[in-house]
């Protein structure tokens, strides 16, 4: 439910994106490079170390820290969004 919410946000993230003035394509873009170079890395260590129940916890509380930085216009803070987003 959590990642369907995340997926669900989609349209928000490009109408905020497009109202900030800077390019969607590029920021959407790099949320996906993120999680194609962390994800092989992210699996194993959540599997063998963190556990299940709480990866979904951190996930959870990165959401929250994702969203609060896509409230600020700033390129710094959205770049950092989208980078733990893609994690």
């Amino acid at each position: 439910a959590i990642m369907l919410a995340d997926g669900l946000q989609g349209t928000h993230l490009y109408i905020l994106y497009e109202g900030y003035g800077y390019t969607v394509a590029s920021l959407y873009c790099l949320g996906f490079v993120s999680g194609a170079f962390t994800s092989p890395f992210i699996g194993p260590i959540v599997d063998h170390k963190v556990g299940r129940r709480n990866a979904a916890l951190i996930y959870c509380i990165l959401e929250v820290i994702i969203n609060i930085l896509e409230q600020y216009s700033y390129i710094s803070g959205l770049i950092l969004s989208r980078v733990v987003g893609g994690m």
